[in-house]
């Protein structure tokens, strides 16, 4: 095959190539923008620990947090929405839009800590993956007991070893 036949074959099949704003759609699976749902965060920031291009910073506060993400440092490899403990975190589905300044999609979200069931005030929670090492089979009680702040943490476990104390000497 001539170069000749290459240019006439190109010319008789016309424009192939799509015009600008029309876009391919994304194949399947394909992973964009990273998305919070800022009322599931719990500010463990598991996200940034695993994030290798500092593209997520959780930020500590006294009461609240910071979570950012900057899409222009992103590198898309989805290992945050693995690491997320409460599946806050989603990748869309759609190409970002174009952009020409840097840092034009990156966003930043305020937000509070949970608050402990029993006093109420904000607390930084453990992880679900720590919570799997530090104990393994998390048991009814044990998961009652990490909702509560460390201070009220500490009085419940004490009122629940006084408690089996008292059942331990009442049987024997």
């Amino acid at each position: 095959m001539s170069i000749l036949d290459i240019l006439a074959d190109n010319l008789r099949q016309g424009v192939v190539t799509l015009r600008y704003p029309q876009r391919v759609p994304p194949p399947p699976n394909y992973r964009g923008l990273v998305q919070i749902q800022s009322e599931e965060c719990v500010g463990c920031a598991s996200c940034a620990y695993v994030c290798v291009s500092a593209a997520i910073q959780v930020t500590d506060q006294p009461e609240t947090y910071t979570w950012s993400y900057d899409p222009g440092k992103c590198t898309f490899c989805g290992r945050c929405v693995d690491a997320c403990p409460t599946h806050a975190l989603q990748m869309q589905e759609e190409r970002p839009p174009i952009y020409h300044q840097a840092q034009k999609l990156a966003v930043t979200y305020r937000m509070a800590y949970p608050r402990c069931e029993g006093c109420g005030k904000p607390f930084k929670v453990a992880t679900e993956i720590l919570r799997q090492r530090a104990y393994g089979e998390l048991s009814e009680q044990t998961e009652q007991l990490l909702r509560l702040c460390p201070t009220c943490r500490q009085k419940e476990a004490l009122k629940l070893m006084i408690e089996a104390r008292r059942v331990k000497e009442a049987t024997q």
